[in-house]
């Protein structure tokens, strides 16, 4: 930090690409641990896999959700992680059980819930869906804000939360006019209940 305050526009811009490079390497890496910790339960998905109804490990999330529907030639699945929590994942980015399992049945009635099209989802805030810009510059924020979405966009997961408060607004309104034309953005919207409310922004990603 000492050296990014001290040095231009040139050295700063090398100095964030190195940083940059260096945080994808960890990414990297921490996918590859999270796969290699659940291969004895769970192996990559084949040709033809998942189907509806199968139960699947979202590495990114290390939870388990139940495939809901399959885009085979699009390389996506939606799942439903729990509730009526769904998101869409890279099917790259799935495992399913060695020994194949279904979901447990409930006695209770089905209800299916009406669907819609570039619906952005609940997104509860982890550390591994979040991009924090509390107590930044706005030019700090929105370099901040794109290299994170270029990330997230690369993990499979569907939506991600941007916390940036309320203050004078000067810095949410700067995040969602980036937001109207970034290519990492499908769509976006202000924080739900439980979600952060409006000091953070819902964004669909691509």
């Amino acid at each position: 930090m000492k050296g990014l305050q001290q040095s231009d526009m040139k050295e700063s811009g090398r100095i964030l690409d190195g940083i940059s490079r260096a945080e994808d390497e960890v990414t990297q890496g921490l996918n590859e641990a999270r796969e290699e910790r659940f291969t004895d339960s769970y192996r990559k998905a084949r040709n033809g896999e998942p189907v509806a109804g199968d139960t699947v490990l979202v590495i990114a999330l290390e939870k388990e959700g139940v495939v809901e529907e399959v885009d085979h030639a699009g390389g996506r699945a939606t799942v439903l992680l729990g509730g009526n929590i769904r998101t869409q994942i890279k099917l790259r980015d799935i495992m399913v059980p060695k020994s194949r399992r279904q979901p447990k049945k409930s006695t209770a009635p089905a209800v299916k819930l009406p669907r819609q099209e570039k619906t952005i989802p609940l997104t509860i805030q982890t550390q591994y869906n979040t991009v924090d810009l509390r107590g930044k510059r706005v030019d700090e924020a929105l370099r901040k804000l794109e290299h994170d979405l270029d990330s997230l966009s690369r993990t499979g997961l569907t939506s991600a939360v941007v916390i940036h408060g309320h203050g004078t607004g000067a810095l949410k309104e700067a995040v969602r006019g980036l937001l109207r034309t970034s290519p990492y953005a499908d769509d976006f919207r202000p924080g739900d209940y439980g979600e952060g409310g409006d000091g953070v922004t819902i964004v669909l990603l691509r």
